[in-house]
């Protein structure tokens, strides 16, 4: 439990911090609550548009009539993607 609120406070600390101040400014002082470090949110790479994947097939030992199928290949990765990305 106290794990849990701690994580809530790290995680919504800006919340935290404007209630406690409209709290204090409300009792006129009479409640004051300690504030808490405010952590920055922080995109991973792959949101922040960092990253770029390009996927590149050697085709010299397929057969020639397989080459002229890559949408198969193209629907394999996408269902194999689909799995692990969700």
């Amino acid at each position: 439990m106290i794990l849990a609120i701690a994580a809530g406070l790290i995680s919504a600390g800006n919340y935290y911090n404007s209630f406690s101040d409209r709290l204090a400014k409300a009792t006129n002082e009479l409640v004051v609550l300690p504030k808490v470090k405010e952590v920055p949110f922080r995109l991973g790479l792959d949101l922040q548009g960092g990253t770029q994947l390009t996927y590149q097939a050697d085709v010299k030992n397929v057969a020639s009539a397989d080459r002229r199928t890559p949408s198969k290949a193209r629907a394999m990765l996408s269902s194999v993607a689909s799995i692990f990305l969700g």
